[in-house]
């Protein structure tokens, strides 16, 4: 697995969170973002996806775990809070990447 660190400015994005072991969290948050882009006939539309893991894992107990599933916000898009669809703006900075791709509702990516 390869691990990139890029930059990010503010990102204004729809995400849905999820917390627990990352193992079950991460899956739960890309389920239930992609059927509700899904829902809304916006998943082509998407330009790019992508998680925010929230806590090291060293420091913080597999059932506190904070993940987000993201993507960019297009002019047309609206939370859905009923959903547990919300809106932010992502913080600038440094992130690590690690590039995942053919993950599709369902499946597992190959690599964690």
């Amino acid at each position: 697995m390869r691990i990139n660190f890029v930059y990010m400015r503010p990102t204004p994005v729809l995400y849905f969170g999820a917390i627990g072991p990352y193992e079950e969290s991460i899956s739960r948050a890309w389920n239930t973002m992609l059927a509700w882009l899904e829902a809304h006939n916006l998943r082509r539309a998407t330009p790019k996806g992508f998680g925010i893991i929230h806590d090291h894992c060293g420091s913080i107990a597999p059932p506190l775990r904070r993940y987000d599933a993201c993507v960019e916000l297009l002019p047309g898009f609206s939370p859905d809070p009923s959903s547990g669809i919300v809106r932010k703006v992502t913080p600038s900075g440094a992130y690590a990447q690690v590039n995942l791709k053919g993950w599709s509702s369902g499946q597992k990516p190959t690599h964690w």
